[in-house]
């Protein structure tokens, strides 16, 4: 892994005054769960985290999540960020969630999790990535049995044709 300066949009956010910064945390929530930059001559995702879980990596092996260590971007100025470049082969699917969905909690207090988020991701592959989105969000659905959450649950699938 390497560790660089905050993306623009990481290093952006980090520039407003605090009084800015609650809206600028739920904007980065819900749009930017995880800065990356596509790379197409080498085929590689460069991604750094923003603080939110994952990101998952769907591929021929299954699915695994990618270890990305990182901060909401604004609580430290000047914070580096670590990077991750990850090869796609064509096929190849990263998911970006926020923790709304892992953190989503059923009628008796359980939460939905890392592992069964991971579980869904590795069982049998959608179609299309839009498929895959709608399964998760009617897995939570299901999962909280009609119990109101409390966080935001934005999710995002770059899926590499080749």
């Amino acid at each position: 892994m390497n560790t660089i300066a905050p993306p623009l949009e990481l290093h952006a956010i980090e520039k407003l005054r605090e009084e800015e910064l609650e809206e600028a945390r739920a904007i980065q929530s819900v749009m930017l769960p995880s800065e990356s930059l596509r790379d197409p001559p080498s085929q590689k995702l460069h991604i750094a985290s923003a603080g939110m879980p994952g990101p998952f990596h769907l591929g021929s092996n299954g699915c695994r999540i990618l270890e990305v260590n990182g901060i909401p971007p604004g609580l430290f100025p000047a914070t580096s960020y670590e990077t991750l470049s990850l090869s796609l082969q064509p096929g190849d699917s990263v998911l970006f969630c926020t923790d709304g969905i892992t953190d989503a909690f059923d009628r008796e207090g359980g939460q939905f999790g890392i592992e069964r988020l991971q579980e869904l991701c590795g069982a049998d592959r959608p179609a299309s990535p839009t498929e895959m989105l709608g399964r998760i969000f009617a897995a939570v659905e299901s999962f909280s049995r009609g119990r109101e959450q409390h966080d935001d649950m934005a999710a995002a699938l770059f899926h590499f044709c080749g």
